[in-house]
């Protein structure tokens, strides 16, 4: 049985997610509640939990402030949340579970899923103290990717990675001083890292503009600054061409 806590200061949300346990969660059993970062805070010292349904807003400051003063994160964090696309974003570059408001059923199953997945992992907080460091920062260069291999967690800085390429189901990072084959697909990482200095070059291929030293019309190919050379598939030869030349502006 799952030990969990809801915070959260709208008490419609607080039952709602109450009842959408009972009915689709049997596993997980609300043992207590608070409304506020400080009830939150003696509610995590004096009660052992596995799991919180965690609010953004609350009335005294935010959840991300629960996380910031609580030490050790020895439970698992799904975020309840309003639509904000930083947050999400955030939430999304640091591989973190999240409920958007109104809660639906079958997204609460699968982050409960999730985090079943997750318990008794000390790497977890990994992922927690990426969090605190994107929604502290405006720089995509300063923001933390959490990617994960069959054996590790690891929070890569975008500046230290290089390119990804498919490799099937999984996608291999190419950093500066190592390769890392992660468990997701590449399109997965696209979603996430379109925005952020990385440009799709071919399907196989997702590169840091940053790292590209120069276009090779000849041969249809980019090089990096580690002197590789990687495709260019002529469906994204202008889009590549694009995100080089605003580099200068």
């Amino acid at each position: 049985m799952i030990r969990a806590a809801i915070i959260d200061n709208e008490p419609h949300i607080v039952s709602g997610i109450q009842k959408l346990l009972a009915m689709y969660c049997r596993g997980v059993q609300v043992i207590e509640t608070a409304n506020s970062v400080e009830s939150a805070l003696k509610l995590l010292s004096t009660i052992k939990i596995d799991l919180i349904f965690l609010d953004i807003e609350l009335d005294d400051g935010t959840g991300f402030d629960i996380l910031k003063m609580h030490r050790p994160i020895d439970f698992g964090v799904i975020f309840v949340t309003a639509y904000d696309n930083y947050a999400i974003d955030a939430f999304k570059m640091s591989a973190i579970d999240y409920l958007l408001k109104p809660i639906d059923s079958d997204d609460l199953i699968s982050a409960v899923e999730k985090a079943k997945s997750r318990r008794n992992n000390f790497k977890n907080e990994i992922r927690y103290d990426s969090l605190l460091q994107n929604v502290n920062t405006e720089y995509s260069k300063e923001k933390r990717l959490v990617i994960s291999d069959a054996t590790s967690v690891y929070a890569l800085s975008l500046d230290d990675i290089l390119y990804l390429e498919a490799q099937g189901a999984y996608t291999k990072f190419v950093l500066r001083d190592k390769q890392i084959l992660a468990s997701n697909n590449l399109k997965s990482y696209e979603e996430i890292l379109a925005n952020k200095h990385f440009v799709r070059a071919h399907h196989s291929y997702l590169v840091n503009i940053f790292e590209i030293t120069e276009f090779n019309r000849s041969d249809s190919k980019v090089i990096l600054t580690n002197d590789e050379r990687i495709s260019v598939s002529v469906r994204k030869k202008d889009q590549v061409i694009k995100a080089i030349k605003q580099l200068s502006i």
